[in-house]
């Protein structure tokens, strides 16, 4: 795999990313075909030409230009603009920086990759967030730095908003409700809903 340079805070870190499939937690169930030389098959597309083979990853990455499909990259324009869309370049061009976060506010990043990093000696518990793009890109990607016992990984996705925000703001609404009438037993919630 690749050779990724991390800035956590004051220091870097230089490691190889190797990348943890499902195959690789919970093993392959899939049934594969073999070719005559007993090596996996993998399904995979020619392009018009002729001389160049799509594997099934490269497919979700072409994009049509006019009659053709490319995958060289095309300009992107906001739609309610017209402005050109900045490309954020590949964290392997340019180090990413990363900052020393909580474990709550990483559990709010919903993960999409994960990538185990092997030279990365950091002390277990230590979390760190910040953004990691594969390849040049007009989305950047929300990124977070966990190690444990098992060793360091860079999880890889988008930060969501949590799903109980303002809890407290409807547990005082209810508690007004059950205070007006002075008789909690006889409460009726239906009116909140």
């Amino acid at each position: 795999m690749a050779t990724c340079t991390f800035k956590l805070g004051n220091e870097q870190c230089v490691t190889e990313l190797q990348k943890v499939t499902r195959d690789d937690l919970y093993g392959s169930r899939r049934v594969q075909a073999l070719g005559a030389d007993y090596k996996p098959l993998q399904r995979a597309g020619v392009i018009e030409e002729g001389n160049l083979y799509l594997v099934s990853g490269d497919v979700s990455r072409t994009l049509r230009a006019g009659e053709h499909f490319t995958l060289a990259p095309v300009e992107v324009v906001e739609s309610a603009t017209g402005q050109k869309k900045e490309l954020f370049s590949s964290s392997f061009k340019q180090a990413p920086e990363f900052r020393q976060a909580t474990a709550e506010e990483v559990s709010l990043l919903e993960v999409a990759s994960v990538y185990r990093l092997p030279s990365a000696k950091l002390v277990p518990g230590t979390f760190h967030l910040g953004t990691f793009n594969y390849r040049d890109g007009v989305e950047r990607n929300d990124a977070a730095i966990v190690a444990n016992n098992h060793g360091a990984f860079l999880l890889v996705g988008k930060l969501k908003k949590p799903l109980l925000v303002g809890m407290e703001i409807d547990s005082q609404i209810i508690a007004e409700a059950v205070g007006e009438n002075g008789d909690e037993a006889d409460a009726n919630f239906e009116s909140l809903f």
